[in-house]
């Protein structure tokens, strides 16, 4: 890489440069800071660099723009979503309703959502970070396709990586008991987290006030959503890009519906009489909800309404996950 930096001209320089550049800042966000020193030294873009905190504030200086491409890219970029009351479950008069899906008011805080499911490219970094393995599918996967094979207390170890990386308060404290695993949230905690079920589907409708669709953004299935009957890649159903599809909702968010199914924090219960704003489900329980569908579903299982539940020690082809962080 370095001798092809040196020996490229023009336009090729720049294009190399952005290489060595991203490069460096993985090296720097795995905490390989000699790695990344010793990259920019040979390509010309030296640096002192002694920290982690060195290194970003180098790269800021070499090409902000592309650092904070780079940010987005590699961890969550957040879409706002505000605050408010809405009719959460499936309201009479929509086809398929199921009777766990009771109609009620639920409250919502304030909060911040990712624009995409957590990507590959993201997760390797959490993986090359920790040494941890990289989970993949059956067929492989692509750098900006949505992680998947990743249980409930996976995500949240990467909540609570990300939320260090970045200087915030890691939400979760983990731990065993009884030879199972246990995690508490702490409210309190400015870090990334899951959302809570009223939270998701708040987002997916596209907020509190938002215009009801049968799915996410769109009453058009095709639209929004890789589900069984459009997710077909080389002969097999599998997971797509995120962003992919053309169509976000509201809110600018994409895959809310289809693609992958969505760990949410909440235990699978039936639904209180109404839902107060920060409210996160039952205490206990057996399952841990999902929600959204994924690239296997058919339309009923789609609907932005559906509730879905699974064991949170399992792990799918068809499971991923997106972060939330407070306002």
């Amino acid at each position: 890489l370095t001798e092809a930096f040196h020996l490229a001209g023009g336009n090729k320089v720049s294009s190399m440069q952005k290489a060595i550049v991203e490069t460096a800042f993985f090296y720097a966000e795995c905490n390989n800071i000699t790695a990344a020193r010793d990259l920019l030294n040979a390509c010309g873009l030296g640096t002192p660099a002694l920290t982690r905190e060195d290194l970003r504030t180098h790269l800021r200086r070499v090409d902000a723009a592309q650092y904070e491409a780079l940010r987005k890219k590699y961890y969550p970029d957040l879409v706002p979503v505000p605050g408010g009351t809405f009719e959460m479950g499936c309201v009479t008069g929509i086809e398929g309703c199921e009777d766990i899906e009771t109609p009620h008011p639920a409250t919502v805080g304030g909060f911040q959502i990712a624009k995409t499911e957590t990507t590959f490219l993201q997760y390797n970094l959490f993986c090359s970070s920790t040494g941890r393995t990289l989970p993949s599918p059956s067929w492989g996967y692509e750098s900006s396709d949505p992680i998947v094979n990743v249980s409930w207390f996976d995500a949240l170890e990467y909540a609570n990586w990300v939320s260090q990386q970045l200087g915030l308060a890691a939400p979760y404290t983990l731990g065993t008991k009884d030879g199972e695993n246990t995690a508490s949230l702490n409210g309190s905690a400015n870090g990334f987290r899951l959302p809570t079920e009223a939270e998701w589907e708040c987002a997916a409708r596209g907020g509190a006030n938002a215009e009801r669709f049968r799915f996410s953004g769109s009453n058009s299935l095709d639209a929004a959503a890789w589900y069984s009957e459009n997710s077909t890649r080389n002969g097999l159903r599998r997971t797509h890009p995120v962003r992919s599809k053309k169509l976000a909702n509201q809110l600018g968010l994409y895959d809310m519906t289809g693609n992958v199914w969505e760990w949410c924090w909440d235990w699978y219960a039936a639904y209180p009489d109404s839902s107060p704003s920060g409210y996160s489900g039952p205490a206990n329980g057996l399952n841990r909800i999902l929600r959204g569908g994924s690239f296997e579903s058919f339309e009923n299982e789609s609907r932005v309404t559906f509730r879905n539940q699974t064991n949170p020690y399992l792990t799918s082809d068809n499971t991923g996950f997106r972060l939330v962080r407070g306002e």
